[in-house]
């Protein structure tokens, strides 16, 4: 292809080159799938996601169950411990004005 001749530009610079289009998106040939093919990926999709959720829900109940474990145990070792506990009953009130503010703060009323 031969460079056609062009006259001067009205902006007096010679120097520019012409400007060329500039394309934003080259197109692509659409990816046709056939129906089976299409079938067979929904099918494979549909498996692969209840396989995640079956994942999913072992996983929560497993994370349920060492949670109710946890509690359990928590509330065994609360029970032993009151249960070591020595208890002094207090049955004069009038002791109670007596002590001093740091063993008022040992006692527990159950």
């Amino acid at each position: 292809m031969t460079k056609s001749v062009r006259g001067r530009p009205k902006s007096g610079r010679m120097w520019r080159k012409p400007g060329t289009k500039s394309f934003s998106r080259v197109k692509v040939p659409a990816l046709k799938q056939s129906f089976k093919e299409k079938q067979t990926k929904k099918v494979v999709m549909k498996a692969m996601k209840e396989h995640e959720k079956q994942l999913k829900e072992n996983a929560a109940h497993e994370k349920q169950e060492k949670r109710l474990k946890e509690e359990e145990r928590k509330k065994r070792k609360e029970e032993n411990t009151k249960k070591s506990e020595i208890v002094q009953t207090i049955t004069n009130a009038k002791k109670l004005k007596r002590l001093k503010k740091k063993q008022l703060r040992n006692v527990e009323k159950r």
